[in-house]
């Protein structure tokens, strides 16, 4: 079978060789006996001349996914348009028809008046073929701010400003949120285009910390003589304050491991930029770092509320009774050691 894909390589071949000496110009040293001196060239620009022709290397031994890093690696370093032209080639001949798009609207916007009317004619037949192995997907939540990647590869969070453009094929599409997720898988054929919503599951109420037996079985019925019965009441505050630093620690948590999750997916992106992963990084730092203070300081509030609860939770001391077969109220005393909680007593 003929790749229907050979006439576009014969002919981006021939352009190649076009594009690369344009990037090269400004290298050009200055003719003998010329007294204008040639210009200064920078090491990013002498670098993104040597990437380009290996990504031409590449692309004519077929290595296409290596040459069109290449390429990119050559745009970032010394933005020229004619490079999109060459990543477009690239990514049609890997089959990544939405970027290919992409990437020649790039070129025809970039180069503007400086493409003469035959390239541009050839390039929106070539858009217009592609337009045909390309489909679009309206992507939406039941909340905002959920974060939406197609194929392992990050698009924005909801709610989308425009339809998203695919190749045609089968794509993964996943929506998260919160430590919530959702997976689609959905085949897209040319030129269709699909709405998806996402109905991502509510986020768990937290629950009520539970109130000490003692508190809640409690007897307001004054005891013989006016005393109460029940004792002195159990403080809630220390158990709401453990509560709130341990939901603190979870949420914290959870956003560790998403943001590490998001840099993880960026290392892995082509054309990510070190800005981008060094702000992701610093950001799961600084989420675990809260984690870890957060559920220690819950370690601790925790250990005062138990001591609170024993201390305060049993009932009061009495009188002892000199008559027969009068009850007698235990005493105890709780201590705090290195080694844990010290309860001492008569009961």
């Amino acid at each position: 079978m003929t790749d229907v894909r050979t006439p576009f390589r014969s002919r981006a071949l021939a352009l190649l060789v076009a594009a690369g000496a344009a990037l090269s110009a400004g290298r050009a040293a200055a003719e003998p006996g010329s007294e204008r001196a040639a210009p200064e060239v920078s090491a990013s620009e002498a670098e993104a001349a040597s990437r380009f022709q290996r990504g031409v290397v590449l692309y004519q031994e077929g290595d296409f996914a290596p040459a069109l890093i290449e390429f990119r690696r050559a745009h970032e370093l010394a933005p020229n348009y004619r490079v999109l032209y060459n990543i477009a080639q690239v990514h049609y001949m890997l089959g990544e028809y939405a970027e290919a798009l992409r990437a020649f609207e790039q070129y025809l916007e970039q180069g503007g008046a400086a493409l003469n009317a035959e390239r541009r004619a050839a390039v929106e037949a070539e858009i217009a073929r592609l337009r045909l192995r390309v489909g679009t997907l309206e992507l939406t939540a039941n909340a905002g701010g959920v974060e939406i990647a197609i194929d392992d590869v990050p698009i924005g969070k909801t709610p989308l400003a425009a339809p998203v453009p695919v190749s045609s094929g089968r794509r993964r599409v996943v929506a998260s949120k919160d430590g919530r997720s959702a997976v689609r898988i959905v085949e897209v054929a040319g030129g269709e285009h699909l709405e998806i919503r996402f109905d991502l599951p509510a986020r768990p109420r937290p629950t009520e910390p539970l109130r000490p037996a003692a508190d809640r079985g409690a007897s307001t019925t004054p005891a013989r003589g006016g005393a109460s019965a029940a004792g002195p009441a159990v403080p809630l505050w220390p158990w709401a304050a453990t509560a709130i630093l341990a939901a603190g620690a979870g949420v914290s948590g959870a956003l560790a491991l998403t943001t590490t999750s998001a840099l993880t997916t960026r290392r892995e992106t082509f054309g990510s930029t070190r800005e981008e992963r060094e702000a992701l990084d610093d950001r799961r730092r600084a989420l675990s770092l809260a984690a870890d203070a957060l559920a220690g300081a819950a370690v601790v509030m925790g250990g005062v509320s138990l001591y609170l609860t024993l201390a305060r939770g049993g009932p009061a001391p009495a009188a002892e009774s000199g008559a027969r077969g009068s009850p007698r109220t235990g005493r105890a005393a709780i201590t705090l050691t290195p080694a844990g909680v010290r309860i001492q007593g008569a009961f």
